[in-house]
């Protein structure tokens, strides 16, 4: 979103003025750390870049790398090259673009310096750490970075951890995936601009996806786990789809005549692989008694037989029926799988792709298998995810939320032996992309010497009063320092602006100055009123 300015466009030649001014004050700068041989980041923030930038590129990626190559090259003209270069937003996608549109800048400028990771502002507990580990761990992932810092709402020394969890994770991704990725070697790829955002979605609208959200969610359905609980969770936040074994199709047809409010959840059902003529009568039962059903087959290993005899089930029905093929292992024979897909893509029904992501105690990267896939097959592409406890979070964040931040995927599901558990996660992740706010969105920043109230308190007790907000985005920021631009695109704000004393902030108005921190929050309460903004909790 480009911001408005009352300050008039710079000409060509004021531009110019204004970037002579800032040489000549960083000049003593360079100077300094020549004589003392020091080295000197340079860090282009979303949310703090100069008006003359914001006025020519906005408050963009592309605005951040040409802030920080203007940096770049006045040190060059002073023979100075010991930099390191960092793009840092709360906004994980943001953040992404920006170091991908650098690395790129960087070849055309034939430049190369080292590259600084992180996403500021990230917050903290699990959505903290899935927008750190989304950000960083898929630029890492695809070979860019060379620091990181993990940056929470907490005490620093929970930062370590993350952060080892983010490189151990990715040395387990590449080990496990040695060859996958000899097998690219071999292929010749040609995929788009990484950070340009080509989501496949509209092309296949008719299958149902598409609409209202750009990446569809399916959780798991369990009718003996369907508690008050749940069922408020669902009324509130309804996913597009439950994903249901064929087992519960009686304890279906009882949820919806039970609960009319989430009739609209359409089913997937997973049918067992079976003789033809007994899968076409289960699947004839399913569908003439739930007539927006969808269908599920999970494939061990590829089996060309069995697609062979699914062709003519597929061609039966509605052309609105979903069919997903999941796959297991592919691993054994990349090339044959690709073969196989070629020959259902002329089929006139609407088939879904899916692979397992963990399989065997391996994880699938799909960040890299998935474009090169999409090559040969146009297939819709189902981000499968389990619900598994090593690596959980990393996981879900740097291959779940990093795929759709790749533009990768068109239905998300995690799946999990817990009913809750497969809401909350593809929720989280839904979340962190931003693709369904089901929730207030925090940007607040880590502890540091100039912060001027208890971070940690002050962020528990404004999200114990405003986390059910659905979609409104809040900062929380320790000092005014910072605080004002790496706002960035929050709704409201909290910023320290002296001992004891809060300013907060409409977007990037200031509303109400040196507050009492004591009832500050109350009064951020009552701003989020004022702007017809705030929703009881219940």
């Amino acid at each position: 979103i480009l911001k408005k300015f009352d300050q008039k466009e710079y000409t060509d030649e004021e531009y110019e003025k204004e970037f002579l001014k800032i040489e000549r004050a960083f000049k003593p700068l360079i100077m300094k750390l020549k004589e003392y041989g020091k080295s000197l980041r340079i860090g282009a923030n979303h949310g703090s870049l100069s008006d003359r930038i914001m006025n020519r590129f906005g408050d963009t990626p592309e605005g951040m790398v040409e802030s920080a190559i203007e940096f770049i090259k006045i040190a060059e003209y002073y023979d100075y090259k010991d930099i390191v270069v960092s793009m840092k937003a709360s906004n994980p996608f943001i953040m992404i673009q920006a170091y991908k549109m650098l690395v790129e800048r960087f070849i055309k400028e034939k430049m190369n310096y080292p590259i600084h990771l992180g996403v500021t502002e990230a917050g903290d507990g699990k959505d903290g750490r899935l927008k750190s580990y989304s950000g960083i761990g898929l630029l890492l992932l695809e070979g860019i970075g060379d620091t990181i810092r993990v940056s929470l709402t907490e005490d620093p020394v929970e930062e370590i951890p993350a952060a080892k969890e983010i490189l151990q994770f990715i040395d387990k991704i590449k080990k496990d995936n040695q060859n996958l990725y000899e097998y690219l070697k071999t292929q010749k790829l040609s995929f788009h601009k990484p950070y340009e955002i080509k989501r496949n979605t509209k092309e296949y609208e008719i299958k149902q996806i598409g609409g209202s959200y750009p990446v569809k969610w399916i959780v798991d359905f369990y009718s003996h786990q369907l508690t008050d609980e749940i069922y408020k969770i669902l009324k509130q936040n309804k996913p597009d789809y439950f994903f249901i074994n064929e087992n519960e199709v009686e304890n279906f047809n009882n949820f919806i005549n039970n609960y009319k409010d989430l009739k609209d959840i359409k089913p997937i059902f997973k049918i067992s692989l079976m003789q033809q003529e007994d899968l076409q009568k289960t699947i004839d039962e399913i569908f003439n008694k739930f007539s927006e059903s969808s269908f599920f087959f999970e494939f061990d290993s590829l089996n060309d037989q069995m697609l062979e005899e699914l062709k003519p089930i597929f061609l039966k029905y509605p052309k609105n029926v979903l069919w997903f093929l999941h796959f297991k292992d592919i691993s054994s024979n990349i090339q044959k799988f690709i073969e196989s897909l070629s020959s259902l893509q002329s089929i006139e029904a609407q088939l879904i792709l899916s692979i397992e992501t963990f399989y065997n105690n391996q994880y699938l990267d799909v960040i890299h298998l998935y474009p090169f896939i999409q090559q040969f097959t146009k297939f819709p592409i189902l981000l499968k995810f389990q619900h598994q406890e090593e690596y959980l979070l990393t996981y879900l964040g740097i291959l779940g939320a990093g795929s759709i931040f790749s533009s990768i995927g068109d239905l998300l599901y995690i799946s999990s032996n817990d009913m809750k558990k497969s809401i909350e996660y593809g929720s989280d992740i839904l979340q962190i992309t931003r693709l369904r706010l089901s929730r207030a969105d925090f940007i607040s920043c880590p502890s540091c010497g100039r912060t001027l109230f208890d971070l940690q308190e002050v962020t528990k007790r404004i999200k114990e009063k405003t986390e059910h907000l659905k979609g409104v985005k809040i900062a929380i920021m320790g000092c005014i320092v910072n605080g004002l631009g790496e706002m960035a695109d929050a709704d409201f704000g909290y910023v320290g602006s002296s001992p004891g004393k809060v300013n907060l902030y409409k977007g990037k108005t200031l509303i109400k100055r040196n507050v009492p921190e004591e009832i500050a929050p109350d009064e951020l309460v009552q701003m989020i009123k004022d702007a017809g903004m705030w929703q009881d909790p219940n």
